[in-house]
């Protein structure tokens, strides 16, 4: 049984409701900073931008989120705003991505693995506490390294 939505409020399951078709091709970077760091790189951010304009045509999206406890959550525990940046694709994202990069590591940002990032061995171990403990479960569970890439092989094995 429906029960009563009000116009313009969708309900349903999340991969039906929250996805929508993307028309624009674009690339992105995506961080999570810690929440009460929000307010300080909000204003940087927009400091910066009015002397130092990058010509992006998309808005900065911003979310927030509860911690979670997952060994790779960007979040690690503590409750996080993530903020996405944006450049059409075949468009050049090299300096706006790059003061991003630098931004974020300001406000202890962690990157989506998903997106855009600069993640290396080394600031992976840095910004994830119990790397050690996630690629001990990763090789009692997957010995043969079948989720292996060149790239995880790279970021987690250096």
């Amino acid at each position: 049984m429906r029960k009563n939505v009000p116009i313009g409020i969708k309900e349903g399951i999340h991969y039906e409701t929250l996805s929508s078709p993307r028309l624009v091709k674009f690339t992105e970077v995506e961080y999570a900073i810690p929440f009460n760091r929000f307010k300080e790189c909000i204003e940087e951010i927009h400091t910066f931008l009015n002397t130092h304009p990058f010509y992006v045509h998309f808005p900065i999206e911003c979310r927030t989120t509860t911690g979670e406890d997952d060994f790779l959550s960007p979040t690690q525990n503590e409750d996080s705003v993530f903020l996405a940046f944006h450049m059409y694709k075949g468009m050049d994202d090299g300096s706006l991505f790059k003061w991003v990069h630098k931004l974020m590591a300001k406000y202890e940002g962690r990157p989506h693995f998903g997106k855009k990032n600069d993640l290396t061995h080394e600031k992976l171990k840095n910004l994830y506490p119990n790397l050690h403990r996630f690629m001990d479960i990763r090789e009692t569970y997957v010995p043969n390294g079948t989720f292996k890439s060149a790239y995880t092989q790279k970021l987690f094995l250096g």
